[in-house]
């Protein structure tokens, strides 16, 4: 295949079109999200640590790999490609492979207590679909928060401050709306009141 073929076959279209789909499947599962937490018979997030927790789901890997990659400046490990085992690895660079292994279990922890508390606050089939909408929620929320961080730059101008200020309260208040495990339990108490009643 020569390389007019090659270049083809993923275009600038293709791109746009994909971060185009991409954009809406994130922006459908915050909105749809942020509908059901309004609410009060779908549990988005118990409580606030189960939020947190959600969000290392893409913090973790970003901490992960900002830590790993300044410790391998500090090592100053050698370029080019190099076959090592990984009791080899782990033996020459003892902090960066603990930074791997710690980062790789929050990641983890993250992606299974996610998955666990949804399952466990709205069922097998409901909990496993607010799962997977969480993680588009958590993307989108992350990247409108990083996009205020360096869409002004910092000349001391307090507009820009202001604005940065409103953003950030904007999407706290946003974020806050998917905590409702509180609500969820109020209702269903009543319910059962009710029923007993």
């Amino acid at each position: 295949m020569d390389e007019r073929r090659k270049a083809d076959l993923f275009t600038k279209d293709d791109l746009a079109r994909f971060l185009g789909l991409a954009f809406v499947v994130l922006g459908s599962c915050t909105v749809i999200l942020f509908v059901l937490g309004c609410g009060s018979r779908v549990v988005v997030f118990a409580n606030r640590s189960d939020a947190i927790m959600s969000a290392g789901m893409i913090i973790a890997p970003i901490v992960t790999s900002v830590a790993s990659g300044g410790l391998l400046w500090l090592y100053e490990v050698p370029d080019g490609p190099t076959h090592m085992t990984t009791f080899e690895f782990v033996k020459a660079y003892p902090p960066i492979a603990f930074v791997l292994v710690v980062g790789g279990l929050w990641w983890a922890w993250s992606i299974l207590g996610t998955l666990i508390s949804s399952i466990r606050h709205n069922g097998l089939i409901i909990g496993s679909l607010v799962a997977i909408m969480k993680v588009g929620a958590v993307v989108s929320l992350l990247i409108v928060g990083w996009a205020a961080l360096i869409n002004y730059d910092d000349e001391g101008n307090l507009n820009h401050y202001t604005a940065k200020f409103f953003i950030f309260m904007a999407l706290a208040w946003f974020a806050a709306k998917f905590v409702n495990g509180k609500r969820v339990r109020r209702r269903m108490l009543n319910v059962s009141g009710s029923l007993s009643g």
